[in-house]
């Protein structure tokens, strides 16, 4: 939607479907163009159920993307992956392995040398290693081939199997392999200095770990022969969303969005209409499209300026969006309840008393506002939207053709940043919307513009409609 509004502020004398859907291709190119060699880790049926299933534990934050080492053809040893083995590949003439490895935020693939430490966890699909099994890697070197040779990612023993206890391989591995193991089958000896990596909570399972007694505690350590299990936690409830979009509501069918590397759920791409009664806490980058329904400052008893607030209804539910301009002023032109608005760039949090509501920040990458009911390009698109009688006019959105009967002028002074009107105190101007004094007082008229419906004669409306 927002690349069809840009569009329709581009073209303000109208667009038609040609212009939209040439736009749309090259918006579409552009997106694929950036995401490096292509789609090749979206498409395999690995990645597809991986994205059906959605995110079930919590992501490293620390965490590389397999796009981004691809771009920069580097990564450094202290580097930390997380990555879905999507096939695994015999060597030709040898017992070893080669992984094809992806994550959910990338769109290509790598492939990687399995250690032979690892040989024996890989068995057809009953094995531990198998297609579809998360990773965490780190210690990694990328071998980058001259001419088209893909880069490959060098063996590493610092290697961590992610499991599910809700798998029944897992569950059966975690009850039979650890379980059953006590303090005085571990071993003793020399321990490597290895690092592992897992989110606070996570239950860890370590298969021929080592004693290391030269302190006057005794600890666990990792070896050469040692490998390491990771339990991540479960997320919550909350970080997981289903979200029906318009044309799947009608279909009967959900979009299950995953929480990304942070664990936040990132709707920055998301294709689809978000609708308020679809909003959840900690999401990001979501966009609202409905008519206002309240503008102005918060009322508080408090000293300081309160931030503005915008409330935004899109027939299913009403939204709060606390503003924060760059400059502290209103940036937003003239905004009045009923208009018909686009506003992108938002974050929702849950407030002290429980309340679900959004922040917008104008320094905030990708935040824009779009006032749709200003946009002369809608109104002159047919493609954009249908003729109704007035009798039907139910709102901003719907387009009517009329013929204009009289006009009845009112003069008044405005505050050019936000189109309200300002009343002199003491010699100076003051906006009480902005709540601050004015340099400059613009001359304006209010216009009460009488109506006829074309279609249904002897029909009158009266319109108000503030002019600079």
């Amino acid at each position: 939607m927002a690349r069809v509004l840009s569009c329709c502020q581009a073209h303000p004398r109208g667009v038609t479907e040609g212009i939209l859907l040439a736009e749309l291709f090259q918006a579409w190119g552009e997106r694929e163009r950036g995401r490096g060699r292509g789609r090749l880790a979206e498409n395999h049926p690995v990645m597809q159920m991986k994205r059906r299933r959605g995110a079930r534990y919590q992501h490293l934050a620390n965490a590389v993307t397999v796009d981004s080492i691809l771009e920069k053809k580097f990564v450094s040893l202290d580097a930390v992956m997380e990555v879905v083995v999507l096939d695994i590949h015999v060597l030709p003439g040898s017992n070893g392995y080669l992984l094809t490895l992806g994550d959910l935020s990338s769109g290509n693939t790598v492939d990687h040398y399995l250690h032979r430490k690892f040989f024996d966890m890989v068995q057809d699909e009953e094995g531990t290693i198998k297609r579809g099994r998360d990773l965490r890697m780190t210690g990694c070197r990328l071998r980058v081939g001259a001419g088209s040779c893909a880069p490959r990612l060098l063996p590493t023993e610092h290697l961590v199997v992610l499991l599910d206890e809700d798998q029944e391989h897992d569950a059966m591995l975690l009850g039979a392999q650890f379980l059953s193991d006590t303090f005085s089958s571990i071993q003793r000896g020399a321990a490597g200095d290895h690092h592992i990596y897992a989110n606070d909570g996570s239950m860890l399972a370590l298969e021929r770990p080592f004693v290391n007694c030269d302190t006057m505690e005794m600890g666990l350590e990792s070896g050469s022969c040692t490998r390491i299990y990771c339990v991540p936690p479960c997320l919550q409830l909350e970080q997981e969303v289903t979200v029906a979009s318009d044309h799947e509501t009608c279909l009967g069918s959900e979009v299950l969005i995953p929480s990304n590397p942070h664990g936040a759920i990132d709707l920055n791409d998301f294709p689809a209409r978000l609708l308020v009664k679809d909003l959840r806490p900690k999401m990001f980058s979501l966009a609202v499209y409905g008519t206002v329904a309240f503008v102005g400052r918060q009322i508080s008893s408090a000293k300081c300026r309160q931030p503005f607030i915008l409330s935004i209804n899109d027939d299913t539910g009403i939204i709060e969006i606390e503003l924060q301009f760059m400059l502290e002023s209103w940036s937003f032109g003239e905004v009045y309840s009923g208009q018909l608005v686009f506003i992108s760039g938002l974050a929702t949090y849950t407030d002290t008393g429980g309340r679900m509501k959004c922040s917008w920040t104008e320094s905030t990458e990708g935040a824009s506002f779009v006032n749709v009911s200003h946009l002369t390009a809608v109104i002159s698109s047919p493609c954009l939207h249908s003729i109704v009688p007035v009798s039907r006019w139910s709102g901003y959105g719907q387009v009517c053709r009329i013929r204009v009967e009289r006009v009845e002028l009112q003069l008044h002074k405005i505050h050019g940043a936000c189109g309200r009107r300002v009343t002199d105190e003491s010699g100076a101007w003051f906006c009480s919307f902005c709540t601050r004094s004015c340099d400059q007082a613009s001359l304006s008229f209010h216009a009460d513009v009488y109506l006829f419906d074309v279609g249904e004669p002897g029909r009158e409306i009266c319109a108000g409609v503030d002019v600079k």
